[in-house]
C-alpha cells in the first residue's frame, strides 16, 4: 500500500487549495457581499443623510441589510470569512457604527440579526469585536 496516494504528485493538493481560494474570492456569493458592504457603509457614512434626512432610504436599508443576512446565512461559510478576512473586519464595526446611529426600530433589529448571523459564521474573531466595541453599551443603554 502507497502512502499519500494523491498527496505528493507535483503539488496537486496545493494547487487544489489555491484554486478553491481563487474561486471563493471570485464566487458570485463573494463579490455580491462585497458590493452589498460597500453600499451599506456608504449608508453608515452618509453625513448628509445622518444629519437631515433628505429622503426616506428605509426599504433601501432594509434590503441591503435583509440581502446580507441571506448571505451570511446561506453561502459557504468560507466565502464569507475570507470577505470579512479581506476588509480585517471592518464590516462587523460599520455594523456596530450604524446600530449606534440608527434611529428606527425595524432597521435597528434587522441590524441586530446581521450582527448575530456573524457571529454564528464565525464566532472568533466577531464575538471579540463586538464587545470590544460600543455595542454593549448600546444594547444595555436600548434595554433601558
Amino acid at each position: 500500500v502507497e502512502m499519500g496516494v494523491g498527496w505528493g504528485r507535483g503539488g496537486e493538493l496545493s494547487a487544489a487549495l489555491d484554486n478553491e481560494g481563487s474561486l471563493q474570492c471570485n464566487s458570485v456569493d463573494s463579490l455580491k457581499l462585497e458590493q452589498l458592504l460597500q453600499l451599506f457603509t456608504a449608508h453608515t457614512e452618509d453625513e448628509q443623510q445622518r444629519g437631515w434626512i433628505c429622503r426616506d432610504d428605509t426599504e433601501e436599508i432594509h434590503t441591503i441589510l435583509t440581502d446580507i443576512h441571506s448571505l451570511l446565512r446561506n453561502s459557504n461559510p468560507r466565502v464569507v470569512v475570507r470577505v470579512l478576512e479581506e476588509h480585517k473586519y471592518e464590516p462587523l464595526l460599520t455594523l456596530v457604527q450604524y446600530y449606534m446611529l440608527e434611529k428606527r426600530t425595524a432597521l435597528k433589529r434587522l441590524t441586530l440579526e446581521v450582527i448575530l448571523e456573524t457571529i454564528a459564521v464565525k464566532p472568533d474573531p466577531s464575538c471579540s469585536i463586538y464587545l470590544s466595541s460600543h455595542l454593549p453599551i448600546q444594547l444595555a443603554t436600548d434595554l433601558q
